[in-house]
């Protein structure tokens, strides 16, 4: 007898195990977004329906006998289901299902097939494929917030409509860009190899011991490439005309919310091609993929010839800004053009600073007039602009001077004493008006020809202002400098070859950069060429004792695009000639030749041997995709992304290896 239990025990895990994998074929099934387009409005109640997914709502009681649920499938579309007590019995948010049934109308509904809303599924059949093993927590309920699931559950998020809907249109934009390069350009997809060698390019690298043995007592390791730069150029030489792929790169860096350890770029590079040709290619991806997803509902702007915004047609209706004019007018190299609020330069009022520090002579303020109400309000305020969060990267923070009585209206140019002197501070009164409520921050910076601090103290707080959630701050600015409600694109052109190079270890003093005398670094990277009118200037700076004031007003082939303030994608026109770029190497750079021929001896070889001159670009993919979302941060539109501490939590990485004997 009890032998007979057991085996009928045992005949029932079996049968349950079996039913998990019993149901019907991926192929006649249905998505719940296309059920409407198989049914008619004289069968839809007769017609049989299979849906594969997930229960996203625990099972309700309607009415005695009568339960509703809904279910959600791959697409993360949810459909209500009917069914009765036997059937739902010990159903719970996220179980795996398969369920068959009809449509049937809400009450007061007529058939229509364009809105799935007004229909029930009633079920007639349900098979459990996989039952949650364990309590679900409570707050996974329901996937309407799914940004809200712990790291760990990241597998969840990806089931929701969101997220669903992130993956589909990655995938879908690729394949967009793919058949345009490919198709109708002549573009060639080339792998490049993820071990790579250790070389300077800026960031610190991720490297792989290359022995098996733990010790790895030859010490020999590859990198991670950051980039496939040095690649790309390669192919160059290599013949391929149009080369491109989606690459990914590897950066072990600060994180941010637009940087992950690992991401993805659209990497681009033209033989005989210049950084115009690039640059149209660029602006058309750009275009094609912003108008495939957002259609003209959401089109994307620019600044036009008269200064107004206008709907880019084309690549060429993309407006080109000036470094050294963003730097100057809006603090920052990737302007978010959507903010309004002006920086004032000082200096026309006969303002001048570099008391802290001469190289930052120029003093700017921000005005905004009629703002503050009260003594709590400005220290609202205050506590927000001069946040230490803001000042991670131990740059210096502005002087916020608020006018709540007459003195400081009087007296306002005292609040900046330490920083500048300014000689007519009633003329600033009267020019700007200036009252009590009134709030004034003010910095220095270095001059209009050489800014390289970047960004500036008043370029941050641009941006800052509109991060706040303070309330009377945010309407404040919604009633006095309102955000353009739409988005906007520019190049930022024109970029200096050189920047003065920054102390490795004391980054800065005081706040201010701290640049090692008479040492420069690229701005870029060292394979950037300059613009040829600056060629000469750049031969004499070679040949001759370094002037540095000199070197730096050299100007690159460099070209950034920026969307809404953030930096989708850099490129330039490379260095294709073995002499000037070992010359650059060693004059500016400081690698000797032993040491090019270490770190770059490839590219040098290339470059001997007839490589043609070439332009490139590479777009950050999951930056722009977070932009085309409209997402807050590039670790929604990757599937399995690291969290800012640069841990996968999902999956434990990275983990410890045990050493061997």
């Amino acid at each position: 007898m009890i032998s007979n239990h057991f085996a009928r025990r045992v005949q029932s895990t079996k049968s349950a195990l079996c039913a998990k994998f019993k149901f019907e074929p991926l192929n006649s099934t249905t998505y719940i977004k296309n059920i409407l387009k198989e049914v008619k409005a004289e069968n839809y109640e007769n017609k049989e329906i299979c849906v594969n997914g997930w229960i996203n709502q625990k099972p309700t009681k309607l009415k005695k006998d009568l339960f509703q649920t809904k279910i959600r499938d791959n697409n993360g579309s949810v459909l209500t289901v009917i069914g009765d007590k036997a059937q739902l019995k010990g159903i719970q948010v996220e179980d795996c299902l398969q369920i068959k049934g009809s449509l049937r109308l809400r009450s007061n509904k007529q058939f229509s097939a364009e809105n799935l809303e007004d229909f029930e599924f009633k079920l007639s059949n349900l098979i459990i494929l996989n039952k949650v093993d364990s309590p679900v927590p409570s707050y996974l309920s329901t996937l309407e917030s799914p940004d809200l699931i712990q790291e760990q559950y990241r597998f969840l998020q990806l089931r929701s409509s969101k997220y669903a809907n992130i993956l589909q249109t990655r995938s879908k934009l690729k394949n967009l860009i793919r058949n345009y390069l490919e198709n109708e350009l002549n573009f060639t997809e080339v792998e490049t190899p993820l071990l790579f060698k250790s070389t300077p390019e800026g960031a610190q690298e991720y490297l792989v011991q290359y022995e098996e043995n733990v010790a790895n007592k030859s010490n020999l390791y590859y990198a991670l490439p950051q980039s496939p730069q040095q690649f790309k150029q390669m192919l160059m030489g290599s013949g391929v005309s149009k080369y491109y792929q989606f690459a990914k790169c590897f950066r072990n860096e600060t994180l941010r919310k637009d940087r992950q350890p690992e991401f993805t770029q659209l990497d681009l590079e033209i033989a005989f091609g210049t950084g115009k040709e690039v640059m149209k290619v660029v602006g058309d991806v750009v275009n094609k993929s912003w108008r495939n997803y957002n259609g003209k509902a959401k089109p994307l702007y620019s600044i036009g010839l008269d200064g107004k915004l206008a709907v880019i047609e084309n690549e060429s209706s993309i407006k080109r800004f000036d470094y050294a004019d963003v730097m100057t007018r809006f603090g920052s190299d990737k302007p978010d053009l959507r903010i309004p609020i002006k920086l004032i330069n000082m200096k026309e009022f006969g303002a001048k600073a570099g008391l802290t520090n001469p190289i930052f002579s120029n003093f700017e303020i921000i005005h905004l007039p009629n703002m503050i109400k009260s003594e709590e309000e400005a220290v609202l305020l205050k506590k927000w602009v001069l946040n230490k969060e803001h000042y991670l990267d131990q740059s210096r923070k502005p002087i916020v001077h608020v006018m709540l009585k007459e003195d400081d209206v009087t007296f306002w140019n005292e609040a900046f004493a330490k920083i500048a002197n300014i000689e007519s501070p009633k003329l600033v009164t009267k020019s700007l008006n200036l009252k009590v409520g009134d709030v004034i921050i003010g910095s220095d910076r270095e001059s209009d020809s050489f800014v390289f601090e970047n960004p500036t103290p008043l370029g941050k707080i641009r941006n800052i202002l509109y991060q706040s959630e303070e309330p009377f701050l945010n309407n404040y600015l919604k009633e006095n400098f309102p955000k353009i409600d739409t988005d906007i694109v520019s190049w930022v052109v024109n970029f200096p070859l050189f920047s003065p190079k920054v102390n490795a270890t004391n980054k800065r003093v005081l706040g201010y950069p701290n640049y090692d005398t008479g040492l420069v670094e690229s701005t870029h990277h060292p394979f950037t060429m300059c613009h040829l009118a600056h060629l000469p200037l750049l031969a004499k700076q070679i040949e001759n004792e370094v002037n540095l004031r000199e070197l730096l007003f050299i100007k690159s082939q460099h070209y950034d695009l920026i969307i809404n303030g953030i930096e989708v994608g850099g490129g330039s026109t490379r260095i294709h000639d073995y002499k000037l770029q070992s010359q650059i190497f060693a004059k500016f750079l400081k690698i000797d030749v032993e040491k090019q021929k270490e770190l770059f001896g490839h590219l040098l070889t290339v470059f001997k041997m007839g490589c043609p001159p070439h332009s490139g670009f590479a777009i950050g993919w999951d930056r722009f995709l977070s932009i085309i979302l409209n997402e807050k941060t590039i670790k929604e539109v990757i599937a399995f992304p690291k969290n800012n501490r640069g841990f996968d939590v999902l999956f434990g990485a990275p983990s410890k290896i045990e050493k061997g004997d």
